[in-house]
């Protein structure tokens, strides 16, 4: 993609159309620092967005047409449904959230519907004290501490999408069904939230934190937890979070296994060469650390109902592990790049 055109190259034709065709964009999504873009998993679709205009471009790779939609705010973030049938973009200027089908709405915008969305906040400042006949009200209300979502995550089969915030301090997100449009926020979380994932059950979130530095909590207990690395394990349906400190080692990612019932947090602090994969136990919410052997670099699930998940790691030789989240059990294979070493 380049600053004024995006290229769509034919894999399955290369042969018969081995040069990319060129599709211009409009005008509004050519500054590329402020332009993101997100592809349906089947590549049928790719919905490019700037922070600059209220115009979404929806980009049809089969027939290499782009249609553009107006929404009422600039999008924030962008997402697509699994299947790219569902669009939805987060406005945080206005604080809403829209949905549309594809490519239904693009024919009739009128089939875009908003959401507003509220999250709590924190920071706001208290308003200066009331007086009436020389007395101080001293118990004047602060005023409601409210942030917009800017960020937007869906569940694996599309359903729910989760719309958070990192721009502002909050330890709320909330949870939109794409279907009904019933919107729920769940604000039981003890940490500001950094980023978050929804669990193939889509009952199931798990929130990696940003530490809050700064904080001058008067209680010592409610300061180091402020102050900590960490991430929480929700369980929607039964409203309840549960808290994992991770001192001064930062949660990297999260990775829900295939069966549904466990997801994996990788943690990596190489100034104390400490490397690990926390696994999750999404029905009970019970943690147990899992130590790996060198720096982490990516995870991910494997395909069916397994609840074992891969994890490579930095490694002259190429290193992977296999971590099998319900027995703990973790299998490391180190040296499958040597072949790469191999001259003629």
């Amino acid at each position: 993609m380049g600053e004024d055109t995006v290229s769509l190259i034919d894999l399955a034709n290369l042969a018969q159309q081995p040069l990319p065709q060129s599709v211009a964009l409009p005008e509004a999504l050519r500054t590329i620092a402020t332009r993101s873009a997100v592809g349906s998993a089947d590549g049928a679709w790719v919905l490019l967005s700037s922070l600059s205009s209220n115009d979404i471009a929806a980009l049809d790779t089969a027939t290499g047409t782009l249609a553009s939609l107006a929404l009422p705010g600039k999008p924030s973030d962008i997402a697509l449904s699994p299947d790219g049938r569902t669009a939805v973009a987060v406005l945080r200027d206005i604080g809403q959230v829209a949905r549309f089908p594809l490519p239904d709405a693009l024919a009739d915008p009128g089939q875009v519907e908003l959401t507003s969305v509220a999250l709590t906040a924190e920071g706001c400042a208290a308003p200066p004290p009331e007086t009436d006949g020389g007395g101080v009200d001293g118990g004047a209300t602060p005023p409601a501490c409210v942030a917009a979502p800017g960020q937007v995550v869906l569940s694996p089969d599309g359903k729910l999408a989760a719309l958070f915030t990192n721009s502002q301090p909050s330890k709320s997100f909330a949870v939109l069904d794409l279907q009904s449009g019933a919107l729920s926020s769940f604000d039981g979380l003890e940490k500001w939230v950094d980023t978050l994932g929804i669990g193939p059950n889509d009952h199931s979130v798990v929130v990696l934190h940003r530490p809050n530095s700064g904080s001058n909590a008067a209680d010592p207990y409610q300061k180091m937890v402020d102050q900590s690395q960490g991430y929480s394990v929700v369980d929607l349906a039964a409203g309840a979070a549960q808290l994992e400190l991770t001192m001064a080692v930062p949660p990297q990612q999260i990775v829900f296994a295939g069966d549904g019932a466990h997801a994996g947090v990788t943690l990596s602090d190489p100034a104390h060469a400490k490397y690990q994969v926390d696994a999750v136990d999404l029905q009970t919410l019970i943690t147990s650390s899992l130590a790996l052997a060198s720096a982490l670099q990516f995870a991910g699930p494997f395909a069916g109902g397994t609840a074992l998940i891969w994890v490579t790691q930095d490694h002259p030789a190429g290193r992977i592990s296999f971590v099998d989240l319900a027995t703990h059990q973790v299998r490391t294979a180190t040296g499958y790049a040597l072949n790469a070493e191999i001259q003629p």
